[in-house]
Formats: structure tokens, C-alpha cells, sequence
């Protein structure tokens, strides 16, 4: 079968990139499920699209490596997406952060005109999305959570962070009492996060730097009151705050 193909070989190049890796002992390897490989094998039956048959080898592949890393209820997510829905979410992977347990893609760039943060929306443009395009398909999948609303309270000595595999953003606050500090953005669903981490551990995969730097740039902007600094990760986020330039 092509799909169950696809995934044997992105097993084996994942061993050639990372041959030091080593299957972890206590792993307990009747965790991987029949139940589920039965749903899968249901699922991809009549998948001829090349990129769907790519998507779900890595499905397949992500789940032999890491059993219950995807769940039933992903795998009827993923078997309702068209090709081109499949399409955009593997597309916008290269934009999702992640705070703690929540992974999301800033939303500025994908707000209109008179919402301001010129940058991130000409960003966005000169990539081609578009929140009519983009957005409201995956919301409609189940990948991304109606609920954009993000918002914590910060006190000093408190901090958020935020990052990708790239870019490590922090919030802090100055003030002594807690203040709340806000963004919009498009949350993944944990049917969504389960499919970004397919996608990020299938290969291939490089995470945005523009975009994360100009989102914490317009945070910066937009909160004064807020300390909002980005650091490279592969510096330890010991290097300079990419904002202060």
C-alpha cells in the first residue's frame, strides 16, 4: 500500500538523520493500538491524492514512532479535510507558537486594515493567505478553536513565553500588581495540535522567523506597559533582543 510506503521511508530517513536516537526502554510497545490501526487503514482506503497520501504516511509514521500521538477523534479531522484544507494547515504550521500547552498563529497579520499592524498584514499578503482563504476553512475542519481570545495576567517576577522552533518571545510586566495582557490569535484545537505535530516531526518541516519577530514586535508596540522581547533559540535566548534593533 502507497501511504504505508510513504511512512516505512520517512522512518528510515528520520534513523538517518538522527541516528543517535534510541528507542526509549521503558516504552511499552503493545501501547500501539489495533483499534486505531483498523480506523487508519478505514480512512486511507480510497486516498489516491499524492498529498493526502503524504500527509497520512506521516500519520502513520508519527504514530508508529510515538504511539497515541494521534487520536481517534484526529484521525475523523484529518479523513473530513479535502486536499487543499490539508494543504492549508500544512501551510500554516510554519506560523504556529507555542505558550505552555497552547499553540496558536497570531492573528494580526490576518486582521483588516483599519485593526493597524501594517506589517504582519503585509506579510500575510505577500504570502498569499488571507483569512477568508486561509482561516475560515480550518475553522470550519476543526482544526483551529473559534475561541481567538488570548489573555493572562502578568505580575513582576511573572513571565510568558512564547516560541517556535526558531524565535523565543517574552512577556514581562513592570508593575507590581497583576496586569492583564491580551492577543488575538487562532487557537489549534488539540485535534489541530495533534496534526502540527505530524507535520513538525514529519520531515521537512522549518518554522517562520519573519512573522514571529514582527508579531512581538506589534506586541511591543501595543503594550508599553509591558516589557516584550525575541531572542533566536539557537542562541539560548541569551543573545539580543531582536526589538531592540
Amino acid at each position: 500500500m502507497e501511504i504505508a510506503k510513504r511512512a516505512d521511508e520517512m522512518i528510515a530517513s528520520n534513523q538517518e538523520r538522527q541516528p543517535e536516537m534510541e528507542v526509549e526502554e521503558n516504552v511499552d510497545q503493545t501501547t500501539f493500538s489495533f483499534d486505531w490501526l483498523m480506523r487508519f487503514f478505514d480512512a486511507v482506503g480510497n486516498i489516491s491524492n499524492e498529498n493526502l497520501q503524504q500527509l497520512w504516511g506521516k500519520v502513520l509514521a508519527n504514530e508508529i514512532a510515538k504511539p497515541k500521538a494521534c487520536s481517534l477523534r484526529t484521525l475523523d479531522m484529518i479523513r473530513n479535510m479535502s486536499s487543499e484544507e490539508a494543504n492549508i494547515f500544512s501551510d500554516l504550521c510554519r506560523y504556529v507558537m507555542q505558550s505552555g500547552n497552547i499553540y496558536y498563529i497570531d492573528a494580526a497579520g490576518f486582521f483588516c486594515e483599519e485593526d493597524g499592524d501594517e506589517e504582519c498584514r503585509e506579510f500575510i499578503r505577500n504570502r498569499g493567505l488571507s483569512y477568508e482563504r486561509h482561516i475560515v476553512p480550518l475553522l470550519e475542519a476543526g482544526a483551529l478553536s473559534q475561541d481567538h481570545d488570548m489573555a493572562l495576567y502578568i505580575s513582576k517576577g511573572t513571565n510568558l513565553e512564547m516560541h517556535n522552533d526558531k524565535i523565543c518571545g517574552i512577556v514581562m510586566s513592570y508593575a507590581d500588581v497583576p496586569e492583564l495582557f491580551r492577543r488575538d490569535a487562532y487557537l489549534l484545537t488539540a485535534s489541530g495540535k495533534e496534526l502540527y505535530s505530524v507535520i513538525q516531526n514529519g520531515g521537512g518541516f522549518e518554522a517562520d522567523e519573519e512573522y514571529a519577530v514582527l508579531c512581538l514586535k506589534g506586541m511591543k508596540e501595543r503594550n508599553s506597559e509591558f516589557y516584550v522581547g525575541a531572542f533566536l533559540i539557537a542562541q539560548g535566548g541569551e543573545g539580543e533582543d531582536l526589538l531592540e534593533n
